[in-house]
């Protein structure tokens, strides 16, 4: 189970080095996800659910679903009921995968490499927490 918790911290910690490159500038999602709260309450971002101008509209998403994934995976590191534990656990992490996907589909053809490369150490980890999840509940007869 220790080596679950530790995976989870080190997966939130290299999600937040995913390198953003949207308009005119570089963000990394840590950055993205301690702005996000205050764009949010300021009203400076905007939720389109068009895709008619290109893909810059799923920035926002990307930002939306770190930050609550990131929030729900620190919530499952304090729940001591097993299941909820596990599921709060996929959630957060399909959520973080979600907004590495849209970080992706939203770069262009140049910059893509850019952000899959700072993806690769997030890509590996979630593998992992994945895989000790899987096996956590194999041993305890719950699949």
């Amino acid at each position: 189970m220790k080596q679950l918790r530790n995976a989870k911290i080190i997966t939130i910690i290299f999600h937040g080095f995913i390198t953003i490159l949207a308009g005119h500038g570089m963000l990394l999602m840590c950055i993205s996800d301690v702005i996000f709260p205050y764009t949010l309450m300021t009203g400076e971002l905007h939720f389109d659910f068009s895709l008619q101008h290109g893909f810059e509209n799923l920035i926002p998403w990307t930002m939306l679903c770190s930050f609550v994934g990131k929030v729900i995976i620190i919530i499952s590191l304090f729940i001591s009921q097993k299941s909820w534990k596990y599921w709060l656990t996929i959630f957060g992490l399909i959520l973080l995968l979600f907004s590495f996907i849209s970080v992706m589909i939203s770069n262009e053809e140049s910059f893509f490499m850019i952000s899959l490369l700072s993806g690769v150490p997030f890509l590996l980890y979630l593998i992992r927490c994945f895989y000790l999840i899987y096996n956590f509940r194999k041993e305890n007869n719950e699949l």
